[in-house]
């Protein structure tokens, strides 16, 4: 599973898939896919890596319309695993938002929950994904 994409039902963050690599030692790359768009980050334990994505605006539609577009845009991520988990924390540059992700790996499938600390609309779900 890990290295192929897994698609996402849909979800407040229009992410449709994602896909991880394994890289030496204990980070991973992430690829991530938002409508055409597809960002690939990486991800360290205890390393803060500096990434971009391509959200649009907020990310879901009432926020879309309230803040400009790309103020998502640059973030930093750094992550761990436990089992069959990987923790993900996402610190969102010039704004106070900070997500964070647990990708649990089950069985063939990957189930994603995501949790925003603040927000004008609440962004927290829970999706399986399926072979993409």
């Amino acid at each position: 599973m890990r290295g192929k994409a897994q698609g996402l039902e849909d979800n407040p963050l229009h992410i449709s898939a994602l896909r991880f690599e394994k890289i030496s030692g204990e980070g991973c790359r992430m690829e991530l896919t938002n409508g055409r768009n597809r960002d690939t980050f990486m991800v360290h334990p205890g390393k803060w890596q500096a990434g971009s994505l391509h959200l649009d605006g907020g990310c879901t539609d009432l926020s879309r319309h309230v803040f400009r577009e790309g103020l998502y845009e640059k973030f930093y991520v750094k992550g761990c695993t436990r089992g069959h988990t990987l923790f993900m924390d996402m610190l969102f540059q010039e704004t106070s938002f900070q997500d964070t992700w647990e990708v649990i790996f089950e069985e063939g499938l990957i189930r994603v929950k995501v949790k925003r600390n603040t927000g004008f609309v609440p962004v927290d779900f829970s999706v399986p994904a399926y072979p993409a």
